[in-house]
């Protein structure tokens, strides 16, 4: 081999040069693997992820148990009424409140004065075929912790159940203890006339329907409270008072109007 000291000055350079150059190469090398090595590891490596609390779960509510309500001592809801728009004309003129038209209207009346009026005013018996004598007083009858203020008309399912007077249907309800009923006001805006426990209405009933005295409004049934095995009409009638509310009225007792001499 060549001795070092017999190396030309070139020959010199180019040995370092030589060098300097293949030192580098080997640094450049070791960077490039140990870059690789680190990028290998990070796709490796799966990337932890701080896990994040979840937000706490608001607790439901447990419904409140439902409590059958207690069957109505009356039969009369207190709700409001509901009345078509377009009425006939002697309908809206006794459904309108005004101030009292007939001295029957006044509270202030007594009840044989008012009874007088409305015999006056020949009442039907509100079932098809029944006559006076079928019928029972039981208006001043104690129903749970009320009066009853109506008379039961007892007939077979199916019976027709009719106009007691000329007037006007104000209300088509249906209620726990009266099931299916009706409510007329007479023409004069009066009186209101009440019909319970009916099996169905004629068909095409409707609230504002002006009726004729003995009109047919529906069928004796057992809906409401009324036992299964004793079909009969709740029948009761009310003093109205100015503001004419069908729910709101003073119990006249239907027997000593129909049985009045």
């Amino acid at each position: 081999m060549k001795r070092w000291q017999t190396f030309s000055i070139f020959e010199k350079v180019a040995v370092v040069l030589l060098a300097v150059g293949a030192m580098l190469g080997g640094i450049l090398w070791m960077a490039m693997n140990a870059k690789a090595s680190a990028n290998r590891s990070q796709r490796a490596t799966p990337a932890v992820v701080a896990p994040q609390r979840a937000a706490p779960i608001a607790p439901v509510a447990a419904a409140a148990p439902t409590r059958p309500s207690a069957p109505a001592t009356s039969l009369k809801p207190a709700l409001p009424a509901v009345l078509p728009a377009t009425l006939p004309r002697a309908c809206a003129e006794a459904l309108r409140p005004t101030a009292i038209k007939d001295t029957a209207a006044n509270t202030s009346v007594d009840a044989k004065t008012t009874v007088r009026m409305l015999a006056a005013m020949d009442l039907a018996i509100p079932v098809a075929g029944i006559e006076k004598a079928a019928l029972y007083d039981s208006f001043s009858d104690v129903r749970g912790k009320r009066m009853h203020e109506a008379i039961d008309i007892h007939a077979p399912r199916g019976t027709p159940v009719i106009a007691a007077g000329a007037g006007c249907v104000v209300k088509l309800f249906r209620s726990v203890p009266g099931g299916i009923t009706l409510y007329q006001y007479d023409l004069e805006g009066n009186f209101a006339y009440y019909y319970a426990h009916l099996d169905r209405y004629v068909d095409n009933m409707a609230e504002g329907t002006q009726l004729k005295r003995g009109d047919v409004i529906g069928y004796v049934g057992t809906t409401g409270n009324a036992s299964p095995s004793a079909p009969h009409l709740h029948f009761a009638i009310y003093r109205l008072g100015p503001e004419k509310r069908w729910w709101v009225g003073t119990a006249v007792n239907p027997y000593a109007v129909f049985t009045y001499q």
